[in-house]
């Protein structure tokens, strides 16, 4: 399946419960991919290639200005667990 249930682990855990094949992702890799923090990281030790950004999540908007002077402009703010892009400003 392809949308928005084949992003959630909820909907893919209860697939496998009751009995009905899902096919995707495992339920595991769905809960790291959907935090983007831990996708990034899960990446980098993979030895894919990502662009500049934070290893953590910002805690406030001072701590993402100071981020964002290290990095340079422009910027995107993307949600941790957001989907779908919904999130990025």
């Amino acid at each position: 399946g392809y949308g928005f249930l084949s992003e959630k682990p909820e909907f893919a855990k209860a697939c496998v419960e009751a009995g009905i094949t899902f096919v995707g992702p495992k339920v595991d890799h769905l809960i790291q991919l959907g935090d983007k923090t831990a996708a990034r990281h899960i990446a980098q030790q993979a030895g894919v290639p990502v662009l500049g950004g934070t290893a953590k999540p910002l805690k406030d908007a001072a701590e993402g200005l100071v981020e964002a002077k290290k990095l340079g402009y422009p910027i995107i703010l993307k949600a941790a667990h957001g989907g779908g892009g919904r999130g990025m400003r």
